[in-house]
Formats: structure tokens, sequence, C-alpha cells
């Protein structure tokens, strides 16, 4: 399963790798483009975490402001650009309450009306489920699985989290009262955390998908996150602490630059990007190093897959998340960078571009467009 979120996609480059590129490909501009699909006229989105692809499905969340506000999921054919179906959600759906199954499915959970309910790949509603506070989440989960979480319970340094793992039908298959209240959830490992007043330390505790607690490690003032294959980190000033599965220290890395703007995680590897550099590290240490043009824009990254999607103004990367091997570059031209004003790069080699032309709500019309890159 994939989550949908809100966050950002991009970046761009000219820099020192560390791998050979021979391979890669390079685009002087935009290649022709597979298929343009027209949304309904009054709607927008933006493509960064609201475009998701799953079989030969594209989902798209939308949102309508004429004649009333409203979310709409709308389905493509991936191949063929055209319209599968549209689905009207209640209003205001966002990160953290949709996902996707694995046979073109999605399930949503509706804040607002305090529904949990499952779409199957027609767009028909399969069942429903009502909830107990408009705070509870879901989240992908292990083996096809989505997890339901409950608004916290308790108070500070008490808080309990009631996890319940639902199956693709809407069927429940266990409930589990957890220590903490959520901080993550990634390759399936669940992270709580509870704050202690008298030493202003925070617990961490680790669950793993039987809901078992690894264990729990102490920390001041920060929260643990997933590295993968049972490798865990934090960042303490200009280190990275690296704690295995067991909660013990592994390894202290020493940060080339420790004022980094974001961090992502894909392959048992930590993307650190600050200002104009990307720096890539594994559980035993620096991987690589990319230097990007200032003059290019600024710089933003996104995990598509196994890969790192980079936006820049003026350029469009693509690199391999494990070594930072260049995959594709993109050079936008004048007449590129005025067509769309965002991207979403998915993993089998496919570019999406957003263009919107207007900013008034009543004359709004938008439009997705497909990019292959072969």
């Amino acid at each position: 399963m994939r989550k949908l979120l809100l966050s950002t996609l991009y970046l761009s480059l000219v820099f020192c790798l560390f791998a050979p590129v021979s391979q890669a490909k390079t685009y002087a501009e935009l290649p022709e483009p597979k298929w343009t699909y027209q949304l309904p006229r009054e709607t927008e989105t933006t493509l960064s975490g609201n475009i998701f692809k799953t079989n030969n499905t594209l989902y798209i969340s939308t949102a309508k402001y004429v004649p009333r506000f409203n979310e709409q999921l709308v389905a493509l054919d991936d191949a063929t650009g055209k319209a599968k179906f549209t689905f009207d959600m209640p209003y205001y759906i966002h990160q953290n309450h949709i996902v996707t199954g694995s046979k073109g499915q999605f399930f949503v959970n509706s804040y607002t009306t305090k529904k949990l309910f499952g779409v199957n790949a027609a767009g028909k509603k399969m069942w429903e489920k009502t909830l107990a506070s408009e705070e509870d989440q879901i989240f992908p989960f292990a083996n096809n699985t989505f997890l339901h979480l409950k608004k916290p319970t308790g108070g500070m340094g008490n808080f309990k989290s009631t996890v319940t793992v639902y199956n693709e039908a809407g069927k429940p298959l266990q409930t589990k009262q957890l220590d903490g209240y959520l901080s993550l959830v990634q390759d399936d490992y669940i992270i709580t955390v509870n704050f202690n007043r008298k030493d202003s330390t925070v617990n961490n505790y680790v669950y793993n998908s039987t809901f078992q607690k690894l264990f729990t490690y102490k920390m001041p003032q920060d929260n643990l996150n997933i590295l993968g294959k049972g490798n865990f980190f934090y960042m303490e000033g200009n280190k990275l602490q690296i704690i295995g599965s067991k909660g013990q220290n592994t390894k202290t890395i020493k940060l080339e630059d420790p004022n980094y703007n974001n961090f992502l995680t894909l392959q048992n590897r930590i993307a650190l990007l600050a200002n104009h550099k990307l720096y890539l590290y594994s559980p035993t240490g620096q991987v690589a190093k990319l230097t990007f043009n200032k003059s290019d824009g600024d710089v933003n990254i996104s995990v598509a897959g196994n890969h790192l999607f980079v936006k820049q103004k003026k350029i469009l990367t693509v690199l391999d998340g494990a070594s930072l091997k260049l995959i594709h570059k993109i050079k936008l031209s004048d007449q590129n960078q005025q067509q769309h004003s965002d991207y979403y790069y998915s993993s089998d080699g496919v570019l999406y571009g957003y263009t919107k032309n207007a900013s008034i709500y009543n004359d709004l019309i938008s439009s997705v467009t497909k990019y292959a890159l072969q």
C-alpha cells in the first residue's frame, strides 16, 4: 500500500558524482507528451502529495470551489489519460486520510463526517464504518493491510494509542493499545512517544508489525526516525546517531554540514539537503554528495520508489536513491517553466506536469500531462 501525502516534490543539478553517469539520459527539454487530461472546470490540485498510482490507474485528489467546496478523486487510465470515474469525497481530506490498496482500491478516513470507507477500482463504495473521533488517522501497513489510529487517550507522560489493523475488505484483524502517542509509521514499524516532565526527555517506543515492543529509547527533546532494515536514527547537533534493532547505538557519524534544510529516507539511506548540497548517508557513513547550481533556483527533494526526484526552477533530476547516480536530467525551457507549475515523478520512469491557467476559482481551467522518460 501507498500513502497519499501533502508533501513537496522536486529537484535539479550541476554536480560532482561519486558514480559514473554514462547510462544517464539528458533531455534538452520536456519530451513529447503521451497525453493531457483537463480536470473538471473550477477544479485544481497540486501534484505534490495529491497524485498516486496503483496498477494502471492514476488517482488525482482535487479541490472544487464552484458552486461549493468539495474534494473529488479523479481516476484516470494511465495508458490513455481517459477518465475512469470521479468520486466525490467529504469536505477536506488530507495527509494520513487516504491509503491505496493492492488492486486499485482506496480507503478514506473522513474526519469531518467521522467515516472510514473503502472504494473499489470501479469507484463504488465497498464498505463504511463510523469512527469515534475526527482525530483518527489511517496509514499503509504490512501485507496489504492498513492501520487505523484512534485519538490518543491519557495525558502528558502517560499517553496511550489504540490501533486496529484492517484488511482491504474492511475486516478488523487485530486491535492493540500501545504506550505513547503516534510519532511515525514506516516500513512496518511503529514509533510512539511520551514526554517525561521530570527530566524533559522523550521515551520512544519502537514496535514491529505484530505490535511487539522491540525497545524503548530515551533521548532529550527529540524523536527517533526509521532508517530501514532494522536501523533507526536521530540527529544530534553535527552528528548522526544510528540505533540498532535492539536499541543499541551502533554508529556515530559526523555530518559534513549540520545546517540541513530537510532529510528523507529510502533504501536504508538518509538523503540530507543542506541549501544547495545533497548528502547521502548509510548506517556506516557518507555515501555520496552532490552540489547544485544556485542560479538554477532553490532545491526541493522527494522520494519516488527507489529514486530521489529533485526539482529546481530550470532543471528536473532523477537520482538513484542508493548512490545518487544520475538517471534522468531534464532541462526546462522558458516555455516549459511557464507551462507547468508542479511536477510528479513516478518510479517507473514517468513524469507528470500540472498546468493551471487562472487564479480566479470561477474561471479556473487546469490539466495534467504525462511524459515518458525512456
